[in-house]
Formats: structure tokens, sequence, C-alpha cells
């Protein structure tokens, strides 16, 4: 399925373009995220909280679990075991959040925060900041900071041959490169890249820019590109999808 955020709304479609079904918001969604084994939905929105949608009935419309938030919430994202839950908000915290636990201590970056994820195995979290990118522990400690000379769009972390690779997303280049900051790989767009994306088995990286999507090899050979997609409203449910 496909999770697409808009206003008042998140929308589920299948790959092939149907309309699932709506899961109702108040206010705008800001992101919306899978747990890894498809069956849960996290999103957040503009009205302060976190929403967790339970997708185990395929008929009957999920009920939530809400949780207020003091500020407006960015974006959150599941841990690889789904068991944990990392939550960025406007009060420049980090929250980490177990099922049925408190939040873990202490909380990590505090400043404004762009985007979370996760690597693989739930070790490490990597944080955009403004023209800073941050790794961190799961358990709270810095692993490493680094600043670029302009604002970063996209990170992601994923499997390399022999190490965990950075996919780095400024500008108009995506940069791959080990988590000690050692550059691999250096790729330029002809526009600005939006979103990057390492694939689970570190065989591919897909990369947005303007309205085409590159899939390319870890090794920079080009494999595919998609030109103007379509881009459905989540306030709207046509029947059809074109």
């Amino acid at each position: 399925m496909i999770a697409a955020a808009g206003k008042n709304a998140v929308q589920l479609w299948t790959m092939d373009g149907t309309l699932l079904r709506t899961l109702p918001h108040t206010g705008w969604v800001n992101s919306v995220r899978f747990s890894p084994n498809g069956q849960r939905i996290i999103a957040t929105d503009s009205t302060n909280q976190v929403t967790l949608w339970t997708l185990e009935n395929e008929i009957e419309p999920p009920s939530p679990q809400r949780f207020p938030q003091d500020r407006d919430t960015v974006d959150a994202i599941f841990s690889a075991d789904g068991r944990v839950v990392a939550i960025a908000n406007r009060d420049n915290i980090i929250h980490l959040w177990r099922r049925s636990e408190d939040v873990i201590s202490p909380s990590l970056h505090k400043g404004t925060v762009q985007q979370l994820r996760f690597n693989a195995d739930g070790s490490r979290v990597a944080v955009i900041a403004g023209s800073t990118l941050q790794l961190w522990t799961a358990q709270g400690q810095m692993i490493q900071s680094w600043t670029f000379e302009q604002p970063l769009g996209d990170i992601s972390i994923g499997p390399g041959k022999s190490e965990e690779l950075l996919a780095i997303a400024r500008g108009s280049k995506v940069y791959l490169q080990t988590l000690d900051g050692r550059t691999q790989q250096t790729w330029d767009y002809p526009t600005p890249v939006n979103s990057v994306d390492i694939s689970p088995d570190g065989t591919m990286l897909v990369a947005t820019g303007g309205t085409e999507v590159y899939l390319t090899t870890s090794e920079g050979e080009p494999i595919q590109t998609l030109s103007d997609l379509a881009s459905p409203q989540a306030d709207s449910a046509p029947a059809d999808m074109p």
C-alpha cells in the first residue's frame, strides 16, 4: 500500500491506484509512516498530536490511538523492530517512545529538526537540522556531527558492501558517504533533490527532484527515470486514479 498525507486525511492506496480507505485527521498531516511489518501507521499533524493507526481489520475502519504533544509535530518514524518511535516536535526536542513505556531519557537533539531516519537495526538515528547532520545512538549519545555550507534536503542510512552508508541530499547533489565522513560517490541532478533513499539491500538509490524520480545503482549507473508523476490531492477521493 501507499499512504498519502494531506489536508485533514491520510489516504491508503494499492499500488495499482485503487483507493482503499481514508483515515480522517483534523488539520494538515505533516508526515505518515508505515511500521516495518506494515500493520500500523503513524501520522503527525498540525493539531499537536501523533496518531497511531492499527490496520489489522481490512473491512472496518481502524480505531486510532492519539498522543497529544506540546507543539506541532514535524515527523515520527518507527525503528526497525517497530518497538521504538522517534518523534520530532517544534519544541526543538526529539523524543524516543517505546510501546507501553515512558519517554526514553535523555532526549535527543535540542533544536530545529527537518528529518529523522533510523538505520536498519534501530541502533542509530540520523537527524537533519538545517545545514547540520547529526548521528546518534538510540540511547541518546551523539556519534558524529557534520555542518555543511547549505541546508540539507534529505538523508538515508543503508547498507553498503562492507559497512553502513549515508546518502545525503544537498542542493542538486547526492553524496554517498561512510559513517565516519568519507565520501564514496557524488551524483549531480538537473534540479534540487527533495528526497533520497537507499534500498534495503544496498544495491540501488532513489532520488527525487522536481517532477522526476531517479533510480541508480549504488555505483552510480542509471537504471530508470520516472517523469511527470501525477500528484492526487489527499483531500479528494476520486473513484479512479489516472
